[in-house]
């Protein structure tokens, strides 16, 4: 665990200094700050808004608009299978008062669709795939899309499990947020 601290705390640092980094990289024109490095597509929850957060139909429909970038969120269920899940708690996602840490894989429910997007109070996702994907699906799915994984508990075999999935070529850069 103090490895994954100092990582996490070494992670902290370098963001910081990206932000530095990019502050440095602008210049102002006549219409205000400008950017000389390019920006990059990020999908939050596999773009949430959009489609079903975390769904397989999320990442499809962000690859297929041209995202550079999967966010993503992972727990482990009770059977020790690594899920793409944003919530521990469901209720909010699928109308049952589950925790995915203490329910088997199959055991699961579909989210709801429509779904209320957290971050944008009001507003709506919906799609026809609700079911909560393993892990390993989309690693199978996307080889090659730079993802973002933020591990949402303290659970060591979670982040060994999370990171040897990574080594399938899937670019995956962690993030630990507990």
């Amino acid at each position: 665990m103090a490895a994954l601290a100092l990582a996490v705390a070494l992670g902290a640092v370098l963001v910081a200094l990206g932000g530095v980094l990019v502050a440095a990289l602008a210049r102002r024109g006549s219409e205000g700050p400008r950017l000389t490095v390019p920006g990059r597509a990020v999908a939050h929850r596999g773009g949430a808004g959009e489609r079903i957060e975390n769904t397989m139909e999320a990442f499809e429909n962000a690859v297929s608009e041209g995202c550079d970038w999967l966010e993503l969120d992972v727990r482990r269920t009770r059977d020790g299978v690594v899920v793409v899940c944003h919530d521990r708690e469901l209720s909010r996602q699928s109308g049952r008062h589950l925790d995915v840490t203490q329910t088997d894989y199959q055991d699961l429910p579909s989210y709801r669709s429509p779904l209320e997007v957290t971050f944008s109070p009001g507003s709506f996702s919906s799609g026809c795939d609700r079911r909560i994907p393993r892990l390993v699906e989309v690693f199978e799915r996307f080889p090659r899309q730079p993802m973002s994984i933020e591990v949402k508990d303290d659970d060591d075999d979670l982040i060994n499990e999370v990171t040897e999935g990574a080594g399938l070529g899937s670019g995956a850069v962690l993030g630990a947020f507990f």
